[in-house]
């Protein structure tokens, strides 16, 4: 089972960071017109907080990658872990990092990097994850431990 529980903390800080440059650049163009002096540092911290916005807004969206509101949110994934394995990386039989799990509530595969991962076959665990997009392939959750329940 899964349900959403938030939107991931980096688009917040990034979104938030470009909107407020963006209003104290506009807030700061506006007294610049308004005035009747030439301010040099006026001018300067305009461009300044103009420029910061820009790029934080570019990077907001570029973090927007994919444009699908499943993939900026938080889950709360439940159940229980069918299987524990390593996932190969590509075709040269290294294991990777991450632990892939399969629960029995979820149709995609739950990927870790906690160690304690590979520890869950047959637990009842609840997990914090969030949906990764992969070209030409299923969408995988990247998870976190919340809770770790009993053994079934």
């Amino acid at each position: 089972m899964e349900e959403v529980v938030g939107v991931r903390l980096e688009l917040l800080v990034t979104g938030w960071l470009a909107l407020v440059a963006l209003v104290v650049a506009v807030v700061l163009w506006v007294i610049h017109r308004r005035s009747s002096y030439y301010s040099d540092g006026l001018i300067i911290s305009t461009t300044m907080f103009s420029l910061v916005a820009g790029v934080a807004g570019l990077v907001w969206v570029l973090m927007l990658w994919p444009y699908s509101t499943e993939y900026h949110k938080l889950y709360k994934v439940e159940g229980t872990v069918e299987t524990v394995t390593n996932k190969m990386v590509e075709a040269s039989g290294e294991f990777s990092e991450h632990t892939v799990l399969t629960l029995d509530t979820v149709d995609r595969p739950v990927l870790m990097s906690d160690p304690r991962g590979v520890t869950l076959e047959g637990r009842d665990v609840e997990l914090t994850c969030r949906m990764q997009w992969h070209y030409k392939a299923q969408d995988t959750y990247h998870c976190a431990i919340y809770s770790i329940g009993d053994t079934r």
